[in-house]
């Protein structure tokens, strides 16, 4: 790759922490842009405050950057919830942020002549298993988003797709499976994941009472995704406008025995409850035939590294 400076939107969120450290690795001039500032910030070369639905602070630091390639991990989320529930709370910051906010981002790519910008899109925006026909879906299946939050993304994807296809621009979507590992807060669905984890750590209580489907789910590492993006960041031209990320297929009987392999004075019990959603199996095929990625932890490997940094209360991985 030629291009070497890079702008990060959404830095100091979840997956963007980790793109910082998996893009300055890779030898990128790493510059950040979001509400706040990491608390760490000895991989980035430069801090910028402002937020997607502020036009003129995204003019502001793409002038003063002027970087390369962006990678986008921006979304509305209010504090203490996640995306999800955030946009369900509060509609017009969601679409402000997710649709308008992504609208200027692309439009500020286009005026500063960035060759490409790589974007986290959801599959939400996939809607529940029961929507699709196939047994694994993949980046041509059709959306159903049936979440404010999947609405939203889906709406940037064809704003993506347009922009990509008729201005020249490379708006390149990533999809990550649900994604798992140190800096997430785990609030609302996966609050049980979150005790079971912590309930490794040998001064944790012995005793843990969850409830969890009996469903099958995908799951990806966050230190995956952030090589994802950057590797599509750092590629040739030529990229499509979508691509899955998916470590791989588990479920709470799998998670179940690693935690008791891990712990095993665990008494653990799951409650059968049924899920509010389950979402559908995804292929993640076309992002190693187009660029050769494939994610390095695979489900079981994801969730015994969830557990270590449980135990050692990491922050981030590196």
């Amino acid at each position: 790759m030629t291009a070497r400076r890079l702008l990060v939107i959404g830095c100091n969120g979840f997956i963007g922490r980790h793109v910082i450290i998996a893009a300055a690795r890779g030898g990128m001039e790493v510059h950040g842009f979001d509400r706040a500032a990491p608390s760490r910030q000895s991989a980035l070369a430069g801090f910028h405050a402002g937020s997607l639905a502020d036009p003129a602070s995204l003019e502001r630091v793409f002038a003063a950057v002027r970087p390369e390639r962006v990678i986008s991990l921006a979304a509305h989320a209010g504090a203490g919830s996640g995306p999800g529930l955030s946009a369900e709370r509060d509609i017009d910051a969601a679409f402000a942020v997710n649709v308008e906010g992504f609208r200027s981002l692309v439009a500020t790519c286009r005026a500063h002549g960035v060759s490409r910008l790589v974007w986290a899109s959801s599959t939400t925006v996939l809607g529940q298993q029961a929507d699709h026909a196939s047994g694994l879906v993949d980046e041509a299946a059709p959306r159903f988003p049936a979440g404010i939050y999947g609405l939203t993304k889906s709406l940037a994807e064809e704003i993506g797709t347009f922009a990509h296809r008729h201005w020249g621009l490379e708006v390149v979507a990533v999809r990550p499976t649900l994604v798992l590992g140190p800096g997430h807060s785990y609030g609302g669905l996966l609050d049980p994941l979150k005790a079971l984890f912590e309930a490794c750590r040998p001064a944790a209580p012995a005793t843990l009472t969850i409830g969890w489907g009996r469903h099958r789910f995908d799951i990806v590492h966050v230190g995956d995704v952030a090589e994802a993006c950057v590797a599509l960041a750092a590629a040739p031209p030529g990229l499509r406008p979508l691509y899955h990320v998916n470590g791989g297929t588990t479920d709470i009987g799998a998670i179940a025995a690693l935690a008791r392999a891990a712990r095993p004075e665990l008494d653990l019990t799951v409650r059968d409850e049924a899920p509010p959603v389950v979402f559908p199996l995804v292929a993640a095929e076309r992002i190693a035939a187009d660029i050769g990625f494939r994610a390095r932890y695979g489900a079981d490997e994801t969730i015994r590294r969830c557990i270590e940094h449980a135990r050692n209360r990491e922050e981030c991985y590196g």
